[in-house]
């Protein structure tokens, strides 16, 4: 049995945790998670300051999402993280589902998110369309982001 839950403060190593090992099942080598941790930290602050949640199952949380306020249009998916164990099971569809609602709820339009280009495919198959794209470099190359977006207005 499955829910999705506020996270609260005692999560954030845990879900730290969650976003590290399923940034690594893409075979990213060590010394790019090791630059990408600060990223993928997970802090008392940032549950404080944001809407954090937990997917739970079987008592266990097995994945987290969060949304960060960018205007009063649009709500940022900031983290989208499911242990690989869980991949495939329909967990990040209801988690998805869950975020659209919540962004409802809160009178948001738009989900707006940076993608790893690992999941570009999930994002695009649950309805999201590539509007542009975000290049920085990394490592001595130009690494390009897309930024997708949900429209929930249309999703109602």
């Amino acid at each position: 049995m499955y829910s999705i839950k506020e996270a609260i403060v005692s999560d954030a190593s845990f879900l730290t945790q969650i976003a590290l090992k399923s940034k690594s099942v893409w075979g990213y080598p060590q010394q790019w998670l090791d630059l990408w941790r600060d990223e993928l930290t997970i802090d008392e602050s940032y549950i404080n300051n944001n809407h954090v949640y937990c997917v739970v199952n079987d008592d266990n949380v097995i994945g987290f999402y969060a949304l960060v306020n960018k205007d009063e249009n649009v709500i940022e998916l900031d983290h989208f993280w499911l242990l690989p164990d869980y991949t495939g099971m329909g967990f990040g569809r209801k988690m998805l589902a869950h975020a659209k609602m919540n962004c409802n709820r809160m009178g948001f339009e738009r989900i707006m998110l940076v993608s790893d280009p690992n999941a570009v495919d999930f994002y695009l198959h649950m309805g999201g369309e590539i509007i542009d794209y975000r290049e920085y470099l990394f490592q001595k190359d130009i690494r390009r982001l897309p930024i997708i977006l949900f429209s929930i207005k249309s999703n109602n």
